[in-house]
């Protein structure tokens, strides 16, 4: 049940990746930031892709609740599947080949990872001091990347704001999951009676600073990747620390496990470097 919503929540979050770029490149160049709002607020393409973007985020946190997290956040690289049979099929974008080929290898290492590692168990709640530790050794690891990022180049400077933008949403995930707990057992109002909540908030603050540093501060194919590869594979450790979360014992089933995450990196990082650009987007709206 919970990797049916989980590619539901990826196949939404396609949607509005791709219906709000779309939307924004159709505005006038050189559009002031005012008049770009009140263009796109007229756009329905853009509404659906606000819709669409909630729709994602609340069938995430379900299958967070229901699911393992190692499990869920892995699933959500199907995103950038999706939003490649979207950019074809709806938009009729020229898809290069090279792309169609790493979304076969991304489909390929995250089903893999899904069979051979056997993802399960957990449920267990972690005691604050396990949810602190964890917090301050995530976040101070993404916290030095930051601090470290403003003296390197532009290449150094995307790897280092992707890698630390990945591993706050891995963090994001997990106080998500932690916020439906309390949300199913004390109701809407009382779950702000616990921290959660908070960390949710905060942490989608932080992730969003983060994420428009990484992608303003250096190349899109160095930051992008990197983001999107980081949240499951530090989400994986997060749901063995946190929700003792466990994979398959035998070392067959491990050593699989390891190739697909690497099979998922390769066509992450190749279907980033292939994806249709701004320009060849553009000519293909009509």
């Amino acid at each position: 049940m919970s990797e049916l919503l989980a590619l539901l929540a990826a196949l939404a979050n396609a949607g509005n990746l791709v219906t709000q770029h779309v939307s924004s490149n159709r505005a006038p160049e050189g559009t002031k930031p005012l008049k770009l709002v009140v263009f796109l607020a007229r756009q329905p393409m853009w509404l659906f892709g606000w819709v669409a973007l909630l729709a994602g985020f609340v069938l995430h946190a379900v299958a967070l609740h229901v699911g393992a997290l190692s499990v869920v956040q892995p699933i959500l690289v199907a995103e950038l599947v999706f939003a490649l049979v979207i950019r074809r099929l709806w938009f009729h974008h020229r898809v290069p080949g090279a792309a169609w080929r790493a979304a076969v290898i991304t489909c390929a290492g995250l089903s893999l990872f899904i069979v051979a590692s056997d993802a399960g168990g957990g449920g267990a709640t972690a005691s604050l001091p396990e949810w602190f530790s964890a917090s301050a050794v995530l976040g101070g690891i993404a916290l030095l990347m930051v601090a470290v990022a403003r003296w390197g180049t532009p290449t150094g400077k995307a790897a280092l704001y992707g890698t630390a933008t990945g591993m706050v949403w891995a963090l994001e995930a997990a106080y998500i999951k932690s916020m439906t707990d309390t949300l199913a057992q004390d109701g809407f109002f009382g779950m702000f009676a616990h921290w959660p909540v908070y960390a949710v908030i905060v942490g989608g603050i932080v992730g969003n600073v983060v994420m428009q540093a990484a992608v303003h501060q250096g190349p899109l194919h160095v930051s992008s990747p990197l983001m999107i590869a980081a949240d499951p594979i530090f989400s994986i450790v997060l749901g063995f620390w946190l929700f003792d979360e466990q994979l398959g014992h035998q070392p067959v089933k491990i050593a699989l496990s390891l190739v697909g995450l690497v099979m998922l990196a390769v066509g992450i990082w190749q279907m980033t470097q292939n994806e249709p650009t701004v320009e060849v987007a553009k000519t293909h709206l009509g």
